[in-house]
């Protein structure tokens, strides 16, 4: 995916209001908003790291073919999450990880991996 597409979606998701604190709540809301941007999603993909199965939160497909992975964490990025997108761009597909509940609320950056706070407000990325 296009690095200013993947930077246009960091600005649209970090907008997502938090209606509720329940992840799956959350993460439809989420859906809905990259579904209206015209992307294929698919929910809890999985993938193979190191000969073990890992879930991705959302892969989400581009009309033009680009994909991106998202994980979807709470107020700080699990290990585990930054892993997987690591492996995942090592591959090609560019990820990010999106906070719910952020104690930050500024973007920054884990091992390379974009972490973006989703505050209602956008973020500079």
């Amino acid at each position: 995916m296009p690095a200013a597409t993947k930077s246009a979606l960091i600005r649209t998701l970090s907008t997502v209001p938090l209606r509720t604190e329940e992840r799956y709540s959350f993460l439809a809301d989420v859906v809905t908003i990259l579904e209206s941007q015209g992307m294929h999603v698919a929910s809890n993909v999985t993938v193979r790291i190191d000969g073990r199965n890992f879930r991705v939160d959302i892969l989400a497909t581009a009309k033009t073919g680009g994909s991106v992975a998202i994980e979807i964490d709470r107020s700080s990025p699990r290990p585990r999450s930054v892993m997987k997108l690591r492996e995942l761009a090592r591959r090609g597909t560019e990820g990010f990880v999106l906070l719910r509940m952020p104690k930050k609320l500024t973007s920054y950056s884990d091992a390379g991996i974009d972490i973006i706070p989703a505050n209602g407000k956008g973020a500079s990325c």
